[in-house]
């Protein structure tokens, strides 16, 4: 990881849609060795080491349930249609049998207070529910300067369930990947404000 870290300065749409557009998305990364246990912070597994077992994985980005999912996922109908359709996790990794269910949460710089109570444990009592899948994970991608913040928050919400594997992944170890497609993004972003800025100006000074 970089002595000194930026991710923080890039907003959280701008990360999460450089990962999208990076060949393989989070598969790209599945053999690399970055993720970060929340009992053991310093020690790095990777994906396809935390869940050996998986095959035939598809990746689904921000893609809302489906309407008629609830016996795929192992789920009485009632409970997955009035308490989980209408989740969107940012990206879903998952075997095309469902025994492998795994949500990925990108988050930009976050504040102390969005770690308490987060969105992400309607994803852990769903992923406690969903008794079609042996393997289940749910996992943060967040710049490093938020560090202790996330990893707090999953030993004091997401820990009580032994058979889903929780942990957290920095922004910055994802730079290799990422690194042409963020430029792009941001590059992009900051065109499309010059033009609109240029012809607010133009506005202001006809108007006057």
């Amino acid at each position: 990881m970089l002595q000194e870290p930026f991710s923080h300065k890039f907003p959280e749409w701008q990360l999460d849609q450089a990962l999208k557009d990076a060949a393989g998305g989070p598969l790209a990364f599945w053999h690399h060795a970055i993720v970060h246990s929340p009992n053991n912070s310093e020690s790095l597994m990777s994906l396809a080491q935390w869940f050996p077992g998986a095959t035939d994985l598809v990746l689904e980005n921000q893609a809302a349930f489906a309407k008629d999912a609830a016996s795929q996922y192992g789920i009485d109908p009632e409970r997955y249609r009035h308490t989980y359709w209408g989740l969107r996790p940012d990206f879903t990794v998952r075997s095309r049998d469902f025994s492998t269910v795994i949500f990925l949460e990108a988050k930009g710089c976050v504040t102390g207070k969005s770690w308490i109570d987060p969105k992400e444990i309607r994803y852990y009592e769903f992923l406690k529910e969903c008794n079609a899948a042996t393997a289940k994970g749910l996992f943060y991608i967040v710049p490093s300067i938020v560090r202790e913040d996330c990893i707090r928050c999953l030993r004091t919400y997401f820990s009580n369930e032994p058979s889903i594997r929780t942990g957290v992944i920095f922004w910055e170890d994802l730079l290799p990947l990422i690194h042409e497609r963020l430029l792009r993004v941001a590059f992009g972003y900051i065109l499309t404000n010059m033009e609109g800025i240029k012809s607010l100006y133009a506005w202001q000074c006809a108007a006057v």
